[in-house]
């Protein structure tokens, strides 16, 4: 089972008259299929998966997506019943000029949240506080009598 999407551009290139190609195997036969590009959502490829349950489409992206960020989504679903779904992320500027691709959801991203700086932060803490528990304690030892 494996399950691709690709832009078929460059950063820096114009998405007017651009393609994307979704590449699928293992999918259930007959099982239908959707690429869709949004903002605003449109299909821009569907169809019954064929019998050995591999897909290739290459679909054009819809011409006037707007400014910002967009998505380009295959689903589907694999002979094992599980859903078949890949997301790929791209942003473009107000001439329609591709910037950015992204696997991951830009919106996540941008959230600020770094697990990596989650657990130094919870690490320091957690050491300052062990800390703080062996001064105290230290301390309750010398001034008892």
């Amino acid at each position: 089972m494996s399950l691709d999407l690709t832009l078929q551009l460059s950063i820096g290139d114009s998405i007017t008259g651009a393609t994307a190609l979704a590449t699928a195997t293992g999918l259930q036969d007959a099982a239908p299929y959707d690429i869709v590009v949004q903002s605003t959502p449109v299909s821009v490829g569907s169809g019954n998966v064929p019998i050995g349950g591999a897909v290739s489409k290459t679909v054009n992206l819809p011409p006037g997506l707007e400014a910002g960020w967009h998505r380009i989504t295959f689903t589907s679903t694999y002979y094992t019943g599980d859903p078949a779904l890949k997301t790929l992320w791209f942003r473009i500027d107000s001439i329609g000029t591709l910037l950015e691709i992204s696997s991951a959801d830009p919106g996540l991203a941008r959230t600020g949240f770094d697990p990596n700086a989650t657990s130094q932060i919870a690490l320091a803490a957690l050491i300052a506080g062990l800390g703080f528990l062996l001064i105290s304690r230290r301390s309750r030892t010398r001034w008892s009598f």
